[in-house]
């Protein structure tokens, strides 16, 4: 008894809300109010799921002009009354479905063969079925934006304009460019490549000089590469807030402008990382060069190699 109690109340208070948005929906529509009352109808149906709340949000759809959203909604409605044994509502819901199928606008999204591995588009924020791709699908006439992601891809955005009555659009999706190569990988390919000391330097200057030498060089490198992550970090956060700026993006919801920012943020934002990755390590290679440097007991050649995971120090005599 005490474990079911929650759930009624729940279910009240669910069928309370479903009421209350459906008549303030009714009003609003009946007002003409159709851009704030058709959410309400919308939110009431998603409470409880009510063939009147169902009608009256796809009449409101009509009147508003969304055609697709009021044609699939009349539909929805048709086979809802059928299964209630309600044919009045079953055959209104159906003659406005078939009144609105002639006039519907549709659009096509092709995407660019072979499409990369993890291919995700979305229409209007919605990801998009990949086997509706290629097939013209009902829309509402107006302004829609497609996007396409793809791991370790540049995004892509395009808003397209469908027009009303029948009117029909396609958006063929480029081929997504590659994004910029992580800076990391490359800092660990230079570490790694062996440092032949200088020509001028004599065979007689002892190894652990030589050693020394070679630590300042390399450390003062490294305190390059750890500023110039800083600073790159520092470009990458502000690209990130002018994305969040003029209606960019708002609570990670963005438009084509502010995405293509948020994007650019993360470019840099990884340059930034293995600048400084790179410079660190070559900070801390430098440091262990200076201080395990010892006095050579003859004269000779130091050869350092410098691996991502090892430090080897040679001597030729």
């Amino acid at each position: 008894m005490t474990a079911r109690a929650p759930a009624a109340h729940a279910q009240a208070g669910d069928t309370a809300s479903a009421l209350a948005l459906f008549e303030e929906g009714k009003r609003l529509t009946a007002e003409g109010s159709y851009a704030e009352g058709c959410p309400k109808l919308e939110a009431s149906y998603h409470l409880v799921q009510k063939l009147g709340t169902l009608l009256n949000l796809a009449d409101c759809y009509e009147k508003a002009g969304k055609t697709a959203s009021a044609w699939a909604r009349f539909t929805e409605a048709a086979t809802m009354a059928d299964r209630a044994s309600q044919q009045e509502r079953a055959e209104f819901a159906r003659a406005h479905a078939a009144a609105l199928a002639p006039k519907l606008s549709r659009l096509a999204i092709t995407i660019a063969a072979p499409a990369p591995e993890g291919l995700e588009i979305r229409r209007d924020g919605a990801v998009v079925d990949p086997a509706a791709f290629g097939s013209a699908v009902p829309v509402d006439p107006g302004v829609h934006v497609v996007e396409a992601r793809a791991p370790q891809r540049k995004a892509w955005s395009q808003s397209v304009d469908v027009k009303t009555d029948a009117g029909q659009r396609t958006v063929a999706v480029p081929a997504l460019e590659a994004e910029a190569a992580a800076a990391a990988p490359i800092a660990a390919s230079i570490a790694s490549r062996p440092i032949a000391p200088p020509a001028s330097l004599d065979t007689t200057t002892s190894s652990g000089s030589a050693q020394r030498t070679w630590g300042l060089v390399i450390g003062g490198a490294g305190a390059l590469g750890l500023a110039g992550g800083l600073v790159a970090g520092a470009i990458a956060s502000s690209a990130y807030q002018r994305s969040n700026q003029n209606g960019g993006c708002v609570d990670d919801v963005c438009t084509s402008s502010g995405l293509e920012r948020r994007d650019t943020a993360g470019t840099i934002a990884g340059v930034a990382t293995g600048v400084f990755v790179g410079g660190l390590v070559l900070a801390g290679t430098g440091i262990v060069l200076y201080l395990t440097a010892t006095p050579a007991r003859a004269s000779g050649q130091t050869a350092v190699s410098i691996g991502p995971g090892s430090l080897r120090i040679g001597s030729t005599w």
